[in-house]
């Protein structure tokens, strides 16, 4: 079997390679990874979330706000990266931000079910139980 060499050198397997790292546990190595598809695709949205899970990890929270920014400012109706966000601000403590990331989130989905329980717990504090019924906005 004759391996195409280029392969090994595209956003998307550097992406993916990331990916599988961080699962593992080798957030630091993932971030290379993940550096490397921006390297290739600067517009790699999958990248930047990926990038910004990883710093949230790693506790670089000012870095990981940063990545999902980017995320945002190439698609802004990446639910994903609104959540992620929102949840990252929420650890943080930043609970008006978390809230305002939540509220864009359900502008763009009114039913996502990560973002309504961000917003609960935002709003009910950590006795929110996830088995409650949706809020409505």
């Amino acid at each position: 079997m004759i391996v195409n060499r280029t392969l090994v050198h595209t956003g998307p397997v550097w992406n993916a390679k990331g990916v599988v790292l961080e699962k593992l546990d080798r957030t630091e190595e993932a971030l290379f990874s993940f550096d490397e598809t921006l390297k290739i695709d600067p517009k790699n949205i999958a990248a930047w979330y990926n990038k910004g899970h990883a710093l949230a990890q790693l506790k670089y929270n000012k870095s990981a706000l940063n990545a999902f920014d980017k995320a945002l400012e190439i698609d802004s109706k990446r639910i994903d990266v609104w959540c992620e966000k929102g949840k990252l601000l929420q650890r943080l403590d930043r609970k008006k931000e978390a809230l305002d990331v939540f509220d864009e989130a359900l502008k763009i989905d009114p039913k996502n079910r990560v973002a309504l329980q961000g917003r609960a717990r935002l709003i009910y504090g950590s006795s929110y139980n996830k088995k409650q019924p949706s809020l409505k906005r």
